[in-house]
């Protein structure tokens, strides 16, 4: 066997002819500038058929596999020759040379909206990167039921596209992430969209992902900086939970800056308040102000209104009372009341009523998953409720 090999670039889909001790290292595409770990085929082909299908590959530009190693990169070599009646291509002649160090994913700060992060704008061609967003909701960190979203670098966008992309998630949907399972990460991002108003590298899926209860709107937000003559992309992450495993994902997770993001989710779990987005707490200071002493438990928005609305209307629960709001109205039921609380399932949706004596119904419509965890939730804390259930048959679209 000879000791070259064929890799194929999971981004283009272009064939090199890399030696065998090179197998394990992380390599960039000449042509597409994807950076991925090569890896040898699963049999290893006999000498004249792999040698064969070499004919034409290019060598790729290896580089150490450790994150921030040092890269070295390769000529292309000298052009194939074959002897007459031979299949055997020349393998290329390698120079390796030092090129500086890739710079890290680090983290910037932690504010009221969550954590930011910064890497170089020319590693966003490393499939690694773009693929270590944890595949969990990144507003709430279920992992069911996942949309598969693509991260927007909105600065980089034409003027006409901005606020298009701004106010709506839904261009940015690539199916549901069900529809990739059994792919490795490579296939994977190559099955990916790319963004076709951008250029390169930010015309490249970088995936997200959102579960059907949940609006990415506030959730996740990007900006395109320039350090010098260098340019950066700045990832927001609200929820710090997420925030810590793309970190760590990255090399972080012995940092001070991951001890840093725990400790900040640590301090976010304990005040569920903090795990909504900041738009969304703003909106909801519109109709709900905490007494003092009073615990916000959670937030249920309506599903009559879109996820661009959230915050707007719904019903939210403290150790205390439940406010309910919906277009003009709004209507508060003390916990230390007899309360009754009518639920109508159907598959699609529930309807809810809650009533006290002396004081108008409130009704508003939630998701079967919010609508049982609402109930829950009602129950374990309302000790005077009484809770009616009844099953309806589907919503006719």
């Amino acid at each position: 066997m000879k000791e070259n090999i064929l890799v194929v670039c999971p981004g283009c889909s272009l064939k090199f002819k890399v030696p065998v001790h090179l197998i394990g290292k992380r390599a960039r595409c000449n042509d597409c500038q994807t950076i991925f770990v090569l890896e040898a085929p699963a049999d290893l082909m006999e000498d004249t058929v792999a040698e064969w299908l070499f004919e034409g590959a290019i060598p790729p530009k290896p580089i150490d596999t450790a994150l921030g190693g040092t890269p070295v990169k390769a000529t292309r070599g000298a052009p194939a020759s074959k002897a007459a009646g031979s299949t055997a291509v020349a393998a290329p002649e390698q120079s390796l040379a030092t090129t500086p160090r890739l710079e890290p994913v680090r983290l910037e700060r932690i504010d009221e909206m969550g954590a930011y992060f910064e890497f170089p704008a020319e590693r966003l061609p490393d499939y690694q990167l773009r693929g270590s967003l944890p595949r969990k909701c990144i507003a709430c960190s279920s992992p069911d039921n996942l949309r598969v979203q693509l991260l927007v670098w909105t600065d980089r966008l034409p003027p006409r596209d901005q606020m298009r992309f701004q106010e709506t998630d839904a261009q940015q949907s690539a199916g549901m992430l069900a529809d990739y399972q059994g792919q490795s990460p490579q296939e994977y991002l190559a099955r990916l969209p790319q963004i076709k108003v951008l250029s390169a590298p930010y015309s490249l899926p970088l995936p997200y992902y959102v579960c059907p209860d949940c609006s990415t709107i506030g959730e996740i937000l990007t900006h395109v900086l320039a350090h010098g003559q260098k340019e950066y992309c700045q990832i927001m992450i609200a929820n710090l939970e997420v925030a810590a495993d793309f970190l760590a994902t990255n090399g972080g997770a012995n940092s001070e800056d991951y001890q840093m993001v725990l400790d900040a989710w640590q301090h976010q779990k304990e005040d569920p308040w903090r795990t909504l987005s900041l738009g969304v707490r703003n909106r909801l200071t519109n109709w709900f102000e905490r007494r003092t002493g009073e615990k916000f438990v959670e937030y249920f928005p309506d599903a009559d209104f879109s996820k661009t609305e959230l915050g707007t209307a719904g019903v939210i629960l403290t150790n205390r009372r439940a406010i309910y709001k919906k277009f003009s109205a709004r209507r508060e039921f003390e916990m230390n009341k007899p309360t009754n609380i009518r639920c109508m399932q159907s598959p699609d949706k529930w309807q809810l009523e809650i009533s006290q004596p002396g004081a108008r119904a409130a009704t508003s419509t939630l998701s079967p998953p919010l609508g049982a965890r609402f109930v829950a939730r009602c129950r374990s804390l309302w000790t005077g409720v009484h809770v009616a259930e009844q099953t309806v048959a589907a919503t006719p679209k």
